[in-house]
């Protein structure tokens, strides 16, 4: 997250902000999907966040993001998501995975933005 930018947080559990820390100057937060700069979706079914991941696409910018969480398998939370599901279903959006991280002990984060090559048409 830069200064000055708009970030969507949609079913993040309850200690996120605590997690999230201080953020930049200026960065707006909210919980909906909208126009914003950055989307973090948190799910723990795979037909929960593939609707969600949609509607946050019509909303980033071409130089946007959006980050999809799912709880880790050693975190003892039942999902259907993994890192593979998600290539799976949004690789063929038109956007690519670029960065992966542990949010924290429960959950895996996977970053997507719009492909290089598709972005002056976005």
């Amino acid at each position: 997250m830069k200064e000055g930018m708009t970030v969507a947080i949609i079913n993040a559990p309850a200690d996120f902000a605590t997690t999230l820390g201080e953020l930049p100057e200026g960065v707006e937060t909210h919980d909906r999907i909208e126009a914003s700069d950055i989307h973090i979706i948190f799910a723990t079914e795979a037909a929960v966040m593939e609707p969600l991941f949609h509607e946050a696409m019509a909303q980033i910018p071409a130089e946007g993001a959006i980050w999809v969480a799912w709880p880790k398998k050693s975190s003892g939370v039942e999902t259907d998501m993994t890192e593979d599901t998600m290539r799976e279903l949004f690789l063929p959006t038109g956007m690519v995975d670029n960065k992966v991280c542990a949010i924290d002990e429960t959950w895996s984060g996977l970053r997507f933005v719009v492909r290089k090559e598709n972005r002056a048409s976005w």
